[in-house]
C-alpha cells in the first residue's frame, strides 16, 4: 500500500479530529461558570459598542440606553455564540460523512439529517450540562438555536461537497 491509498483510507479519521475537537470547545464553554461566561461576552459586547460609537459617533440616551444597548447586544453575542459552535459541530459532522462517503464510494442520503440529529442530541446534552456549572440554567430555547446552528452548518457542508463535486467533474 503507498502513502497516498494509506492517508485515503484514513481520510475519515482525520476528518473525525475537527469534530472531536469541536465537541471539546463546546464541553469547555459549558463548564465556564455563568460569571466567567458573561465576562467574555461583555468584553466582546464592550468592543462592539466601542466600535459603534467611533463609527456613528454617538449613541446616546435619545437612540438607545446604554444599559438597555448592553443588555441587548450581550444577548445578541451570546445566542450567536450558541449558533456558531454548533454550526461548526454540524460542519464537521457532515464533513466527516463526506470523508466516509468517499473512502466508501457509497452515497447515503440519511448522512445529513443523522448529523443535524446529532447536533439536536448534542445540543440537548450541552444544555444538560450547564445545569451543573455554577451560575447556568439548562434553556429549551438554546437547545434550539444550538439546532438551528448546527442546521446552518450541515448546509454549508452540503454546499461545499456540491462545489467541490461539480470542480471535480469539470
Amino acid at each position: 500500500m503507498t502513502k497516498k491509498n494509506s492517508i485515503k483510507n484514513h481520510a475519515d479519521l482525520f476528518a473525525l479530529i475537527p469534530v472531536i475537537l469541536v465537541f471539546i470547545m463546546i464541553f469547555v464553554f459549558s463548564a465556564q461558570p455563568a460569571e466567567e461566561s458573561s465576562q467574555i461576552s461583555d468584553s466582546i459586547v464592550d468592543s462592539v459598542i466601542d466600535t459603534v460609537e467611533k463609527v456613528v459617533e454617538t449613541v446616546t440616551e435619545e437612540t438607545q440606553d446604554p444599559e438597555t444597548l448592553h443588555h441587548t447586544l450581550s444577548f445578541i453575542v451570546r445566542k450567536t455564540a450558541h449558533a456558531t459552535e454548533f454550526g461548526m459541530l454540524g460542519f464537521t459532522l457532515a464533513g466527516y460523512a463526506a470523508a466516509q462517503r468517499s473512502v466508501s464510494g457509497i452515497s447515503r442520503r440519511r448522512d445529513y439529517p443523522l448529523c443535524v440529529a446529532v447536533g439536536a442530541v448534542c445540543g440537548i446534552l450541552d444544555e444538560c450540562h450547564q445545569f451543573f456549572s455554577e451560575g447556568r440554567a439548562p434553556r429549551a430555547a438554546d437547545a434550539l438555536i444550538d439546532t438551528s446552528g448546527c442546521i446552518i452548518g450541515v448546509c454549508l457542508m452540503f454546499l461545499v461537497t456540491v462545489i467541490v463535486r461539480k470542480l471535480k467533474n469539470r
